[in-house]
């Protein structure tokens, strides 16, 4: 049976997170370029997207992993949910903010979003390990399955199981991403001892930026799109 994690934080999750949140600012540095027009990206291309994918699985399974550390830890319910919404205070201004700049790409369900529902609805799992993998694999073959377009109406089309595409800055689906949380869970489970007593001199700063994760990610958007339209302004005026 593996050992327990350690009271506190887990240098290698927070390190983790350091990197998926450095991965998923060059990928919104790329995005932005591309929207001001002085770089030409195919975000559809299957690369961009397996690379897309692969940053917001991280997150997904860091959330799963976190719930369980919750668990082991202790933590009230209460302490995860004011945590927890913070993340959904956080999703609010994300929405609010999507409706003002482009109300054709509102987002009703991005990363955190899901983050916040998938979070609140594994909670009760958070001690179920092994038990939690059928529920996971299951979530996760539910993608794969052909979509309904009775899920493709405004209230539904959170889940994922509709057969539309979503017109919007960011979607990240109920299914499958509950699934990759639940793999989380049961991760966390099985993680050797080594892996929670780590701590590598050279994790800091990517420790220091996973502590910051929500932080950085509502700071790094206003940043990059102010970055890239002064760019712009500044090679139009070289012209």
């Amino acid at each position: 049976m593996p050992a327990p994690p350690p009271p506190g934080r887990a240098a290698v999750v927070d390190a983790v997170r350091g990197a998926a949140i450095l991965a998923m600012i060059a990928y919104h540095a790329a995005w932005f370029a591309t929207e001001e027009g002085f770089a030409q990206i195919d975000f559809g291309a299957a690369g961009w997207r397996a690379y897309q994918r692969t940053v917001a699985g991280t997150f997904f399974l860091l959330v799963g992993v976190s719930v369980r550390l919750a668990g082991e830890n202790q933590v009230r319910f209460s302490h995860f949910a004011f945590r927890s919404a913070r993340i959904a205070g956080c999703a609010a201004v994300v929405s609010v903010t999507s409706l003002v700049l482009d109300p054709g790409r509102f987002v009703t369900f991005g990363v955190l979003h899901c983050i916040f529902v998938s979070s609140m609805l594994a909670w009760p799992l958070r001690r179920a390990g092994f038990s939690a993998l059928p529920l996971a694999l299951g979530w996760l073959v539910l993608a794969g399955l052909p979509g309904d377009p009775r899920f493709d109406t405004p209230l539904l089309r959170w889940t994922g199981l509709g057969s539309a595409g979503v017109p919007t800055f960011d979607f990240q689906p109920f299914v499958p991403w509950f699934g990759l949380v639940l793999l989380g869970v049961v991760a966390a489970t099985v993680m050797p001892a080594t892996l929670w007593t780590w701590r590598a001199k050279h994790s800091d700063p990517l420790g220091w930026l996973g502590r910051r994760s929500l932080f950085l990610y509502m700071a790094h958007v206003p940043v990059l799109m102010g970055l890239s339209k002064s760019i712009r302004w500044c090679l139009l005026q070289s012209f």
